[in-house]
């Protein structure tokens, strides 16, 4: 697993500092349209031989013939006697030898760089550690306030779903209540039956305006309601006032507690994603249920109180 974290991890960055170096490349710089890849293996291009573009993942690469740009992923590189346009090392090494001529850069990541005395480099040979760790302490702040930002966003929006949906957020706490198995099943089926079918929808062109609204804006945010919901209950049972669902007061308090714990719970690594995944299909099921019951005149769900008739004239 850590292996596959790792080439995942030094597929992106190629992909963001290795790929412009490709796109750049000199126009006299030959093109076949060749490009070589191994992941666990050794790659050979031989003196005479060409390509673009030469991937190596968790291997050796020896090139002695001509190769546009070279990209290696925890591995080692070997250019002996060859022309390259550009070489990219990310927790290896690369060794130029011989008569090596590299007319771009060599660039490099937690790597180590080694160059004979008759190679030439006509570019530089950089070490992008320092430039990626600068690049850190700027995103690293940047997301993390982010990610404030979006908590923040949440209870504001938990705050106003209370404010101004109090009734239907009750209906849905007593159907949790009432039928937690029925409405964990409605969440799961609509989880994965409504983006299946909203995806079919937009395959068949006439109803891909439908399909496409219900996969970027319908199913999202009723998602995310559902997870307001259910930070909602949770915040109720946390302060006790699970007995109040049926009252008329706004449990703004029970919003924020819930909220905040839901999301910290999501903080968890390994099981937080799951368990907030599983308190929003609680939430998504109950808000669906209650919208067919209501659809179909059965009403939200309230507890009626009957109460006996009074005599005319008393």
């Amino acid at each position: 697993m850590k292996r596959l974290a790792t080439l995942f991890g030094a597929i992106v960055i190629v992909a963001a500092v290795a790929a412009p170096a490709v796109l750049a490349a000199e126009p006299e710089f030959p093109h076949t349209g060749r490009v070589l890849m191994a992941f666990g293996g050794d790659i050979d291009v031989p003196a005479g031989q060409q390509a673009d573009v030469v991937i190596v993942g968790q291997g050796d690469a020896l090139i002695s013939g001509t190769v546009n740009a070279i990209v290696v992923m925890d591995g080692t590189a070997t250019l002996r006697d060859a022309t390259v346009e550009s070489v990219f090392i990310f927790g290896g090494s690369v060794a130029l030898e011989g008569n090596t001529v590299v007319t771009g850069d060599v660039r490099s990541i937690e790597s180590t760089v080694h160059r004979g005395e008759t190679a030439v480099v006509e570019g530089a040979v950089k070490g992008l550690d320092t430039e990626l760790l600068m690049v850190g302490a700027v995103l690293v702040p940047a997301l993390f306030l982010l990610a404030v930002g979006f908590a923040v966003a949440t209870l504001v929006a938990g705050l106003l779903l209370v404010a101004i949906g109090t009734r239907q957020v009750r209906a849905a706490e007593r159907l949790i209540v009432r039928e937690p198995g029925w409405v964990f099943v409605i969440g799961l089926l609509a989880a994965i039956v409504t983006p299946i079918a909203a995806v079919i929808g937009i395959v068949t062109i006439v109803g891909a305006p439908l399909g496409f609204a219900v996969l970027v804006a319908v199913m999202p945010t009723l998602a995310f309601i559902g997870f307001l919901v259910a930070g909602i209950f949770l915040g109720e049972r946390i302060l006790g006032t699970n007995n109040e669902i049926g009252a008329n007061g706004r449990p703004y308090k029970a919003a924020l507690v819930g909220i905040i714990v839901l999301q910290a719970i999501g903080l968890i690594p390994g099981i937080g994603g799951l368990v907030t995944g599983i308190a929003s299909l609680f939430g998504l099921g109950a808000l669906v249920l209650l919208g067919w019951r209501t659809i179909r005149g059965e009403g939200p769900g309230e507890s009626v109180t009957t109460r006996a008739p009074m005599p005319i004239g008393a």
